[in-house]
């Protein structure tokens, strides 16, 4: 596969060996890996290497009143899964986002990148299109180009609407460095996403909690799942409309502090999910990549 020009690269308090590192990751072993590229990716993305991506249990059918789980413990064995939390962690590139929010400014307590295209639009190459004309989309409909999802999250994503029967068209994917990284309680309950809508979500490496309660109804008991590397939990139906979820801060000795990688499969009907997905999981500022044990903030 060519090589294509790439800017030079400032890289924020870091060593020479991660900066070297961090470059040498977009060409090492071009002989015999291969990548998705795009003018909108910052670098080549290894795509997997040859797994069997199967589901490896049914899934537990979780329903009461207006909660719709479907959850697999687990969705892929440990050795795949761990493979799959290596490459994805060091292969794709991150963003630690920050923005505005009631006139406050917001650090993201994790780091975040997400790929895909709402279903008002398709690819033509590298060009988007409207779904109904064919034709190029205005240039202001999108805020940030859209980026296409790449190979390596292709393929998980058709395993898991093979497994689900849901079809998906964004991949979001967070990592928790550690225990103190979160995500506060709140629901994929967007006007985007449709009525009813489904998020998948596969966790990767470190084990964290998982917890659900019910937005109104008080005296309704919640739900708690400790996800373990390769679990997964689809949320369906009437869920989001009704439930939160979250992923609280875990620190001390009793509790995981593992680094985890969270990826979930969702469905966005218009340019507003994709601009809303481009704002919060990948903005503005620098890159990173994941080298030698710790994140490579890069800024062209």
């Amino acid at each position: 596969m060519a090589m294509y020009a790439r800017k030079k690269q400032k890289v924020s308090a870091q060593s020479e060996a991660q900066v070297e590192e961090a470059k040498l990751g977009t060409v090492r072993d071009i002989e015999t890996q291969t990548y998705s590229t795009h003018p909108t990716y910052p670098f080549p993305i290894a795509n997997l290497p040859s797994l069997q991506l199967t589901a490896s249990s049914t899934p537990r059918v979780i329903k009461k009143g207006d909660l719709d789980l479907l959850y697999y413990h687990p969705f892929f064995k440990d050795s795949t899964a761990k493979t799959l939390y290596t490459h994805l962690l060091e292969s794709l590139p991150w963003y630690k986002v920050m923005y505005l929010a009631r006139g406050m400014t917001i650090n993201t307590p994790r780091y975040t990148t997400v790929f895909g295209l709402d279903e008002t639009a398709i690819w033509d190459g590298d060009r988007v299109l409207s779904a109904i004309s064919k034709q190029p989309v205005p240039s202001n409909l999108y805020q940030k180009p859209p980026r296409p999802i790449p190979g390596c999250l292709q393929e998980l994503k058709e395993c898991v609407e093979h497994a689900t029967g849901e079809r998906f068209n964004f991949v979001l994917v967070n990592f928790y460095a550690d225990g103190t990284h979160s995500i506060s309680p709140h629901s994929d309950d967007e006007s985007f996403l449709g009525p009813n809508p489904c998020v998948a979500s596969l966790s990767l490496g470190g084990s964290r909690d998982f917890i659900m309660k019910h937005k109104t109804k008080k005296d309704v008991s919640g739900e708690k799942f400790l996800l373990q590397n390769g679990d997964m939990v689809v949320m369906r139906g009437t869920t989001m409309a009704n439930w939160l979820h979250s992923v609280p801060k875990r620190v001390g000795k009793t509790q995981s502090t593992s680094a985890r990688v969270n990826v979930t499969f969702r469905r966005a009907i218009n340019a507003k999910g994709s601009n809303n997905y481009s704002h919060f999981n990948v903005g503005s500022g620098p890159v990173h990549r994941f080298v030698q044990g710790s994140m490579v903030a890069m800024s062209e």
